[in-house]
């Protein structure tokens, strides 16, 4: 059967989209793991590309991760990024992006982080929750979830936001580097019925003075509907999510540039985490 002009076209067009976009993911996620190994900036390269759909920002980010994993880091939970409609907004996007934890990510409250290995450093506020059960199926509603959930954890998380070329990053380039995933500090760990996490009031302090403040509703406006959407679109890309993952919502208050200086996020009831930037 002879295909019309131009069905003809449409056919060559999809068959030369896929077959790029099949031919580059791999190497794009090379460049990306390049990039981390180095300490050197993430590749935007989502722009130039018409194939770059977030579809194939998550299969390079799913590549990304298992290039890390096979070359001896391990994934203990999973990240939820731009939980805000502004900063979905900025970046195209209409929903919240998720990635993966790896455990040279995680450090433990009262440490410090080099600015010198990481060169876009932003500084967030988030809760974390750790699971007791491995989640298979997704949960039907937040009251499904909540019995997979054994304890709440108080997070500073430090993504590297470092491109180049300098301000051509989407929300493509965002997904593929594994939502620029560096470092996650970690607070003690606190019993769910300790706080109502809605209701949580957040203070970041720099030198003693106050930088951000923050509430539980500033990720996706209710802390276990954002921690229900990360769980669903993890299972939903193909991730495993697994006893005793940490998993973080999003961030609370003001997100600010790492500068150097001595930080306390204070939690209320959930405790503080301590840093040094230097």
């Amino acid at each position: 059967m002879k295909l019309p002009r131009f069905l003809l076209t449409v056919v060559v067009w999809t068959i030369s989209v896929t077959s790029a976009s099949a031919q580059n993911f791999d190497e794009w996620a090379d460049q990306i793991v390049t990039a981390i190994q180095r300490k050197q900036a993430f590749p935007a390269i989502a722009a130039e590309n018409r194939a770059a759909t977030e579809m194939l920002g998550y299969r390079v980010q799913k590549a990304v991760v298992k290039k890390l994993v096979d070359a001896g880091d391990e994934v203990v939970g999973h990240k939820a990024g731009l939980t805000s409609v502004g900063a979905q907004s900025r970046f195209g996007l209409l929903e919240p992006v998720a990635g993966e934890l790896l455990k040279s990510h995680i450090k433990n409250t009262a440490t410090f982080v080099s600015l010198r290995q990481f060169k876009g450093l932003v500084i967030e506020m988030e809760v974390g929750f750790e699971l007791k059960l491995t989640i298979r199926d997704e949960p039907t509603d937040v009251e499904d979830l909540k019995r997979y959930v054994r304890q709440v954890v108080p997070i500073v998380e430090l993504p590297n936001i470092y491109f180049a070329p300098e301000g051509q990053m989407t929300g493509v380039d965002i997904i593929a580097s594994n939502v620029a995933a560096a470092t996650v500090v970690k607070g003690r760990p606190k019993p769910l019925s300790l706080v109502n996490l809605d209701r949580l009031d957040v203070t970041l302090s720099r030198n003693n003075e106050v930088v951000s403040e923050g509430k539980g509703t500033d990720a996706m406006g209710d802390q276990w509907e954002a921690l229900l959407w990360l769980v669903r679109q993890r299972l939903r890309e193909g991730f495993e999510v697994n006893r005793n993952d940490l998993l973080i919502t999003g961030a609370l208050g003001t997100v600010i540039p790492g500068e150097a200086g001595r930080y306390v996020a204070d939690f209320g009831k959930l405790g503080r985490v301590t840093f040094s930037l230097r």
